[in-house]
């Protein structure tokens, strides 16, 4: 009987004993709808407290708009040819690491066929420096009909491409007709679409953190 009372005070005496914390810091950046905080928990008894919020970044109106879009998505449609091309691969690529189902061929023809499954809710990604390639002006005329939303990259001006898109993204006007290649336009468009896709990954950031983190384990097997 004496020892059972005795490791009861014991327990008790161990159960509520102090110590002095020893925290371990951990920085929350802020995401565009989450704030950030400054996260400290206690190596010894990992008692956990927060300070330092800081205000949630926030998109720009059309970046967020553009997000929004691209979220509900059932699948992201990709359109550009020649240079153009590149930045939808680019994007592409992007997009699916993050779990976004998404479609591009650099042929127009099978560009233009695969349109048949688009529909309202579907975004289509259309990149054209001109804004007036005959191949891009075409899908995105297709997929106006079938109500998906347009969101296109293309110079600044009175372009066919501007006039049909929903949300326009538009590169400095500053490349020749006659050109060595498509350069400061690809660098620009490629900008774009970064800027897109880090505010579709801060939306989500853990859960993108790990999709990533898995993706990038599957790819380390080759």
């Amino acid at each position: 009987r004496f020892s059972y009372d005795t490791s009861l005070k014991l327990y008790a005496v161990w159960k509520n004993a102090t110590h002095e914390h020893i925290y371990i810091d951990e920085i929350i950046e802020p995401t565009c709808t989450e704030r950030g905080y400054t996260k400290h928990t206690c190596t010894v008894c990992n008692h956990v407290e927060i300070d330092s919020y800081v205000q949630a970044t926030g998109h720009a109106p059309k970046t967020e708009k553009a997000v929004a879009a691209l979220c509900k998505a059932n699948t992201v449609y990709l359109c550009g040819i020649g240079g153009s091309s590149i930045v939808c691969q680019d994007f592409q690529q992007k997009l699916s690491r993050i779990g976004i189902r998404t479609i591009h061929v650099q042929d127009a023809h099978v560009m233009m066929t695969m349109m048949t499954g688009i529909q309202e809710g579907d975004v289509l990604v259309a990149v054209s420096y001109s804004g007036e390639t005959k191949e891009v002006i075409e899908t995105v005329r297709i997929a106006k009909e079938k109500n998906a939303t347009v969101l296109s990259i293309s110079q600044l001006g009175k372009t066919s491409l501007n006039r049909l898109s929903d949300l326009q993204f538009y590169v400095p006007s500053e490349e020749n007709t006659i050109r060595a290649g498509a350069i400061s336009s690809r660098d620009s468009s490629l900008f774009i679409c970064d800027t897109i896709y880090l505010s579709l990954v801060s939306c989500h950031l853990e859960e993108n953190r790990r999709v990533l983190q898995q993706t990038r384990k599957w790819t380390s097997r080759l």
